[in-house]
C-alpha cells in the first residue's frame, strides 16, 4: 500500500513538472550566423532578407536597398535621382517595400515610398498634395502600409502626415486620433494595421485599425506609445513612455490591455520590435542609446541574448529586427567592432 501511494505521489509530481513548461529564455542557446556588413530589417519564409548596404558596386558609402539570399547581398535598382534607398519589409512572394531619400528644397532630405518587384523600383502613389512618405510593411496579399505626408522647409509647422494603406494600386487614408501626424508601421495577413497617431491634446498613441475604424491603444502612463509589430493572434508590441522622466519600456498589448515588459538589469529603457505567433518577443534594452543589448521576452521572463551565445564569439547583439515562428532571430550588432547583420538559430537544450 505504501509503495502504491508513493508511486501515485511520484506520478503526480512528474505530471505537474511536465505540465509546467519552463521559460525558454532561461535555457535556449543560439548559434550566430554572420550575414555580413549590411543592415537587416525583415525576413520571409524563404529566408530572404530585406535590408540596405553601403557596399553596392559603384555606390560605396551610400545606403542602397538590397535583398540577402543564397548567402549574397543583392542590391535593388535605385530610384532615379534619389541618392539613397532602404528596404524595410518583404513578403513570401519576394515583393520588397521601403523608401528612397531625395533632396527637397535647399538640400533638405525627405523620403518617398517604393516597392520592388524582381528588383525593379516602382513608386507608390501619395495622397493629394503630399510630397513624401514611407512604406513600412507588407503582408502576404501584397497590402502595404506606411505614411504619406507633406512638409515645407520654409514653414517648420507645416508637417502633416497620414497613416495609409496601399491595396491593388490604390491608396487609402486610415484616419486619425485627432492630430496632424500619423504613421502605419505593420499590417497582418487578415488586414489589421498598427501604427501611431497624434491626438488633439498633443499626445501620440499607438493604434489598431480594423473594420474601418482606428482604436486608441493607450500608453503605459506617458504621452507617447509606438507599435512595431502585430502577430496572428492580434497581439501587438512596441514602446511606450512611462510618465517618469524620459523612461520608456517595451509593451505587449493583448486582450485590450497594455503590459509593461520591463527591461534588462542595469538598463533603464527598452523597446520591443517583433512578436511571433508563439508569443516570443524580441527587442532592445539600453541606458546609453548607442549601446543597446538585444533581449528575448517569453512567459514573463526577459533575458539578454548576449548571454545565450558563446562568450568568445566576438559579437555584441544590439538590435533584433524580427523573430519568426521557429524562434530564429534576425538583427544587427557589432562583430569584432564592425557593424554586421546576424541570424540567431536556436540550439536544443
Amino acid at each position: 500500500m505504501k509503495i502504491a501511494l508513493t508511486l501515485m505521489i511520484l506520478v503526480f509530481f512528474l505530471a505537474c513538472y511536465t505540465a509546467t513548461p519552463q521559460p525558454a529564455s532561461r535555457s535556449v542557446r543560439y548559434k550566430v550566423v554572420d550575414l555580413g556588413a549590411f543592415a537587416a530589417h525583415a525576413i520571409n519564409n524563404k529566408g530572404w532578407i530585406a535590408g540596405s548596404t553601403k557596399e553596392a558596386p559603384g555606390r560605396q558609402g551610400l545606403m542602397v536597398a538590397c535583398v540577402y539570399k543564397n548567402s549574397k547581398v543583392i542590391p535593388l535598382s535605385q530610384p532615379k535621382v534619389d541618392p539613397e534607398s532602404y528596404a524595410l519589409a518583404l513578403n513570401n512572394q519576394g515583393i520588397v517595400v521601403g523608401n528612397s531619400k531625395y533632396r527637397f528644397l535647399a538640400g533638405f532630405n525627405t523620403t518617398r515610398p517604393y516597392l520592388w518587384i524582381d528588383g525593379n523600383a516602382i513608386a507608390l502613389p501619395l495622397l493629394a498634395g503630399h510630397n513624401g512618405g514611407d512604406a513600412n510593411g507588407i503582408n502576404a496579399h501584397g497590402q502595404i502600409v506606411g505614411t504619406s505626408g507633406y512638409y515645407n522647409i520654409k514653414d517648420p509647422n507645416s508637417l502633416k502626415s497620414r497613416a495609409v494603406l496601399w491595396k491593388a494600386g490604390t491608396i487609402l487614408d486610415l484616419g486619425s486620433l485627432g492630430g496632424n501626424v500619423q504613421s502605419a508601421t505593420a499590417v497582418h495577413d487578415v488586414g489589421q494595421v498598427v501604427g501611431s497617431s497624434d491626438r488633439a491634446d498633443g499626445a501620440s498613441h499607438a493604434f489598431l485599425y480594423e473594420n474601418g475604424k482606428m482604436r486608441d491603444l493607450g500608453t503605459l502612463g506617458g504621452r507617447i506609445s509606438y507599435p512595431s509589430c502585430i502577430n496572428a493572434r492580434g497581439e501587438i508590441v512596441g514602446v511606450s513612455e512611462l510618465g517618469k522622466g524620459d523612461t520608456s519600456h517595451a509593451f505587449l498589448w493583448q486582450a485590450g490591455k497594455m503590459q509593461d515588459l520591463g527591461t534588462l538589469p542595469n538598463m533603464e529603457n527598452s523597446s520591443a520590435q517583433s512578436i511571433n505567433n508563439r508569443g516570443q518577443i524580441v527587442g532592445e534594452a539600453y541606458t546609453d542609446i548607442m549601446k543597446p543589448h538585444a533581449f528575448l521576452w517569453q512567459n514573463g521572463s526577459i533575458v539578454d541574448l548576449n548571454t545565450r551565445i558563446p562568450a568568445a564569439s566576438g559579437w555584441v547583439l544590439e538590435r533584433p529586427a524580427v523573430i519568426n515562428n521557429e524562434g530564429q532571430i534576425l538583427g544587427n550588432g557589432m562583430y569584432h567592432g564592425v557593424r554586421h547583420a546576424f541570424l540567431l538559430k536556436p540550439i536544443a537544450p
